[in-house]
């Protein structure tokens, strides 16, 4: 029986996407199918996904220009469709900025921030949508400093006590007493092999 493959959220989105030109893509965010991928990436999405995603100048590279114009035009419409009325070249327009301006963070990266503030209530309407993304965006990098910042910690506590494990077997070895290991005392080994032979 031959195992059917499963493409990703994302996958299924840039197939989609593939097909339309760059001006189609911010109304694409109304197609039913498609609103339902986005809905699908965004539900499944962490925080550790978005750190580890391909940065934008990386899949730059990978999908090419034009395809990233399009990923960032869709997820920025379908995001914000429900509190900006934009046209589609202002949602173009804000999608080329953010490639600009943040090459070192990801498509997710983005997805993300919007997530959140949907969930946090932070997405004021009447705002332009370049202000809106940004702002939004703003909030999330601070959020995702903290993260990396709690994180480091957790990691350099872990670290610091399995030193202080080592460090004290070490001290408790120079004051003279053994570590105890699994290993039956001489005199025991060669009753062993006495009775075997």
């Amino acid at each position: 029986m031959k195992k059917e493959l499963r493409l990703s959220p994302e996958r299924r989105l840039v197939s989609h996407l593939e097909t339309l030109r760059v001006e189609q893509v911010a109304a694409a965010g109304k197609s039913i199918p498609l609103r339902r991928l986005y809905m699908q990436l965004q539900a499944d999405l962490t925080m550790e996904q978005a750190l580890t995603a391909p940065k934008l100048m990386n899949l730059k590279r990978t999908l090419g220009e034009e395809m990233l114009r399009k990923l960032l035009s869709f997820v920025i419409g379908s995001a914000t469709a429900s509190h900006v009325q934009a046209s589609p070249m202002d949602i173009l327009e804000v999608a080329m900025l953010f490639m600009e301006q943040h090459p070192t963070e990801s498509v997710k990266d983005l997805v993300m921030a919007l997530k959140r503030a949907k969930l946090k209530g932070q997405a004021p309407a009447g705002l332009p949508l370049s202000t809106l993304v940004f702002q939004l965006f703003g909030a999330y990098l601070d959020e995702k400093s903290r993260f990396l910042e709690q994180r480091h910690r957790e990691q350099l506590a872990r670290e610091a006590t399995d030193e202080y494990g080592v460090l004290r077997a070490v001290q408790q070895n120079k004051n003279g007493h053994e570590i105890v290991e699994d290993t039956p005392p001489t005199h025991q080994i060669g009753r062993r092999y006495r009775r075997a032979g």
